[in-house]
């Protein structure tokens, strides 16, 4: 039995439960061997394995190189440092396969905006706060009724990257997909 809401050493260990920072909370995460955690983690291995294959690209409409980096894996799969939700995960990862179409077209306009903005890292245990610019490109290219955006970022520090990938069916498109 469970008193005050304290779970037994078996059942954290087990891999069933885990603690939060707060000692009175707990909360059940996926177990190892949940069919809900093994669909994930293909996902992410399929949307690895298609990342990789593309390295560099050659983009005439920014007339550079766009590098896949783990910056766009991660953003992918995560953003803001939490998960995206496995209906969204599936659909980003559905488009990845047209970025590199999509970026060495050589029609393609790309629609240019600046951010400045806050930028937390973390170095040796301490959190710094940096404000830095960051230059990010849209690419869109229409397949099948659906408008299909590359998004492109460069910040001081870091080459042009693919950053995001995502898809809607244009405003104007009434029909059914």
């Amino acid at each position: 039995m469970v008193k005050n809401n304290a779970i037994s050493t078996a059942r954290i260990v087990s891999g069933l439960y885990h603690r939060t920072t707060h000692p009175s909370r707990a909360h059940l995460i996926f177990s190892l061997s949940s069919p809900c955690y093994r669909g994930r983690m293909e996902e992410k291995k399929k949307a690895e394995i298609i990342y990789k294959k593309i390295g560099r690209v050659w983009c005439p409409a920014l007339n550079s190189y766009i590098a896949f980096t783990n910056d766009g894996l991660r953003h992918l799969i995560r953003k803001g440092g939490r998960r995206r939700s496995p209906h969204e995960l599936k659909r980003r990862l559905s488009f990845l396969p047209y970025a590199k179409e999509i970026m060495e077209d050589v029609s393609a306009v790309a629609i240019y905006e600046k951010r400045n903005g806050v930028h937390l890292t973390k170095r040796h245990n301490t959190t710094i706060v940096a404000q830095e610019h960051t230059d990010f490109w849209a690419i869109t290219k229409i397949y099948k009724h659906i408008a299909i955006t590359v998004v492109i970022r460069q910040t001081k520090t870091k080459e042009k990257h693919f950053f995001s990938i995502y898809g809607a069916r244009p405003k104007n498109q009434k029909t059914a997909l």
